[in-house]
């Protein structure tokens, strides 16, 4: 898959998130709360990025409970397949964006254990028709949260204080932050993306 195959279709689901997150800095301002651009910005990426992790991992409505179970760890996870390499990579960077963007997130535990919970979550959800539920997914996305903050921590050494004050400067504690996005962005893209993207092009195609 092309990056491009990947960015298209986040963005499609990012575009239904653009305007709750305007509102949503528009409510803090108005509130009396400074949220940095910084912050901002770095918000808009994370939940860009999110519903990439979305699409990759084949969220969508809610079929039958079917579960596909993989509950063993395989020698695949050893030997450095593509799959398990990618695995690793498309949590990267939730372990940087975490530390980076939330002070409640600065220490290694609260990120590893956010990896885990959001890598539980695929995996329960792909029990409804979605997809297989694999104990070497929840391993390698867990290493990839773990890899992400080590590069966080590497890069945080070369960053001016004054720019890492920006970045995590939000009234929201990063716990409720991180529970919102994730949990709306998700939503979206199971009830709002795919349909919407599914009728749009049943009328283009005359389907």
């Amino acid at each position: 898959m092309s990056l491009l195959n990947l960015l298209i279709p986040a963005f499609t689901g990012f575009v239904f998130m653009i305007p709750v997150l305007m509102l949503w800095f528009h409510h803090l301002h108005r509130s009396g709360h400074s949220v940095s651009r910084l912050h901002q910005a770095g918000v808009y990426l994370f939940c860009y990025y999110l519903f990439g992790v979305w699409f990759l991992t084949g969220m969508g409505p809610l079929q039958r409970f079917e579960p596909d179970l993989s509950l063993l760890p395989s020698a695949d996870l050893l030997h450095g397949t593509v799959d398990t390499i990618l695995n690793v990579i498309l949590f990267v960077p939730l372990g940087m964006f975490l530390p980076m963007l939330w002070r409640r997130f600065h220490r290694f535990s609260p990120v590893v254990t956010a990896g885990v919970l959001v890598s539980l979550l695929i995996e329960t959800l792909q029990m409804f028709g979605l997809g297989i539920t694999d104990i070497n997914d929840l391993i390698t996305n867990t290493l990839g949260t773990c890899a992400g903050y080590g590069l966080y921590r590497l890069l945080a050494h070369w960053m001016p204080e004054n720019a890492a004050r920006q970045f995590q400067q939000s009234p929201v504690s990063g716990r409720t932050a991180v529970m919102l996005a994730v949990t709306t962005s998700l939503l979206m893209t199971m009830y709002i993306q795919k349909p919407v993207l599914k009728w749009l092009v049943s009328m283009i195609t005359g389907g």
